[in-house]
């Protein structure tokens, strides 16, 4: 391996470059790691860790990539090995960089894996900004245990199984999935798209997948969902938000019928509104979630409820319905210490 350093052009500096360049290569653990460095930048003012600018050979020393690194040096290697170009500024190279500090290979990221998780993750994050942020899962989607869906994941994600680990909770973490077979008519199999994306989930180990989910969103309640847990045993919204430790933001679009559900509701039992719908949707799950930040309920066909004031019940209109929804997570969240943004949209 060869080392050479950065300077001034002239000759007696490049006789003393092919000096160092000699001493060096007799160093044999240079040598093995087939790393060349072609500049070493030392800041001897501000006491900086020295920099260096490398370079990795392959077989036939052509270089592969060139990238930077930083390792710390003691003050007096400093005043002993250096040669000056600028004021305060030091180019400089010799084999007792490696017996004075820690070793090349336990300072210098050779490979992507040895980069910080952060870095990773942005760089994750990066290689996805042109892919949707949302994801819809219908009951119809088979997702696969290891791509989740054809032409969903990128590229990088398929580099090497710990690559694939951590893209795809970087995936997961920048993306709504959003649940959109509750509005169907169907039996319990047909029924279970979240129950098939829990099992996606679950495929990482300490429930990484599950924590990893920061955005949900559940589309279509009909009037038939409120009587799911008792007829199917369909597992409602609850049962994959309560496994959703780091959920943030959560979005219910609800159907007019499923109002009309809540209605009738109403009238069997004489409850209010917020207990109607605690009782329909388990909402009362929804204080659990420590982490959620943004709650959004999006009424679908707003004006086709008002068209059907007639089976909402005597004396009770949608601005009803929204105020005693709106007044009973208010309330419950405030009941559990917490304060969230909390909107009743119209989709209309």
């Amino acid at each position: 391996m060869s080392i050479s350093v950065g300077g001034r052009s002239s000759q007696s500096h490049n006789r003393r470059n092919k000096a160092r360049q000699t001493t060096a290569k007799k160093h044999g653990k240079y040598a093995a790691n087939k790393v060349k460095i072609t500049r070493v930048i030392l800041n001897k003012k501000a006491k900086k860790p020295i920099r260096f600018q490398l370079s990795k050979l392959g077989s036939k020393s052509k270089t592969k990539h060139v990238f930077e690194s930083d390792i710390s040096v003691n003050d007096g290697w400093l005043d002993e090995h250096y040669t000056t170009f600028d004021e305060g500024t030091q180019t400089a190279l010799l084999p007792q960089l490696c017996s004075t500090s820690q070793t090349l290979n336990n300072t210098i990221p050779l490979t992507f894996l040895d980069l910080p998780q952060e870095i990773r993750d942005i760089i994750y994050t990066h290689t996805m900004s042109d892919l949707p942020t949302r994801f819809p899962h219908t009951n119809t989607m088979k997702p696969d245990s290891y791509a989740l869906y054809p032409m969903t994941l990128p590229s990088i994600c398929f580099t090497s199984k710990a690559v694939w680990t951590e893209a795809v909770l970087a995936y997961i973490r920048r993306t709504r999935f959003i649940i959109v077979d509750l509005y169907q008519w169907v039996r319990e199999r047909d029924c279970n798209s979240h129950g098939k994306l829990a099992t996606f989930l679950a495929r990482f180990p300490d429930k990484k997948g599950f924590s990893a989910v920061q955005m949900l969103g559940f589309r279509g309640f009909r009037g038939y969902y409120h009587m799911a847990e008792a007829i199917w045993g369909v597992p409602q919204p609850d049962h994959l938000v309560r496994q959703c430790p780091g959920l943030r933001s959560l979005v219910l679009e609800l159907n007019w019928e499923f109002v009309v559900g809540v209605s009738r509701q109403l009238r069997k039992s004489k409850a209010g509104v917020g207990q109607a719908f605690e009782e329909t949707l388990q909402g009362r799950a929804l204080f659990e979630v420590r982490s959620l930040r943004h709650l959004v309920i999006l009424l679908d066909d707003p004006h086709l409820a008002d068209t059907h004031r007639v089976l909402l019940g005597p004396g009770l209109t949608l601005d009803d319905w929204t105020r005693g929804i709106y007044a009973f997570l208010e309330n419950g969240f405030k009941e559990h210490g917490r304060s969230i943004k909390i909107e009743i949209l119209s989709s209309a």
